[in-house]
């Protein structure tokens, strides 16, 4: 699929149109019938050194690579190296469009797949420098992984998720640390992916950076919006909430 680089407005106005047609066939239904694996309610990652971050949005596609690699002792293992992966693409086939006073019309997915991965990879698989990272990890010879495709479909009020790991399977990014920006980051966030709610209790310093690669096989899109982070401590906790 080609990837077409969107402007923050753009984005935003897919991600609304999205939200807005789903909101609309979810009024009228109870929650959707889950079906696939039960995982543990928590699975807890802690590290200490640096992280690596990458985020995808286009008219189609979402996806988000956080990575981090423990450097020190006494807030997590020494040597410990960790990856959580999301994807999210629509269905073109499954287009609804309803009218809108103020647009004329808002169109959105009633379909979604969503491709989740996480857990510990080797520790050669992300070499950080004080300036660079690079990230090449292969899901396919990862025991310490777990891997699901789920598909939300809102008109038949379904969320089906199953354990299948990603076709191609490398993971191939890097990042060079720009001096664009930088912030800190000191405090608790929270996100929910598909049937994932991700929470994070972080103090790191984030730089920007410019960001190459593949992922899964597809070229990193010209749009993708990259941070480095150094003097990171983390908890990051995983509930599977389907």
């Amino acid at each position: 699929m080609k990837m077409v680089k969107l402007t923050a407005v753009g984005a935003c106005i897919a991600v609304v149109a999205l939200i807005a047609s789903e909101a609309a066939v979810a009024q009228s239904k109870p929650p959707p019938r889950y079906t696939g694996p039960i995982r543990p309610t928590i699975h807890r990652t802690m590290a200490n050194g640096y992280s690596v971050n990458l985020g995808y949005v286009d008219s189609m596609r979402m996806q988000s690579i956080n990575a981090y690699t423990s450097v020190a002792t006494g807030f997590g293992a020494m040597g410990q190296s960790f990856l959580a992966f999301q994807e999210v693409y629509y269905d073109p086939s499954s287009k609804v469009c309803t009218p809108d006073p103020t647009l004329g019309q808002v169109c959105g997915y009633t379909r979604s797949t969503f491709i989740l991965a996480a857990g510990d990879i080797p520790l050669g698989d992300l070499v950080v420098t004080a300036n660079t990272a690079h990230l090449h990890t292969d899901f396919a010879n990862n025991p310490n992984m777990y891997f699901s495709e789920c598909v939300s479909d809102s008109v038949a009020n379904t969320f089906d998720c199953v354990d299948k790991t990603p076709v191609p399977t490398i993971i191939d990014v890097s990042w060079v640390k720009t001096n664009d920006f930088y912030y800190l980051n000191r405090g608790y966030s929270e996100q929910k992916i598909g049937p994932e709610l991700i929470k994070i209790h972080s103090d790191s310093q984030v730089y920007s950076s410019l960001e190459s690669g593949t992922i899964l096989g597809m070229p990193v899109g010209p749009g993708a919006s990259g941070v480095f982070g150094t003097s990171n401590t983390l908890t990051m906790d995983r509930i599977w909430q389907p």
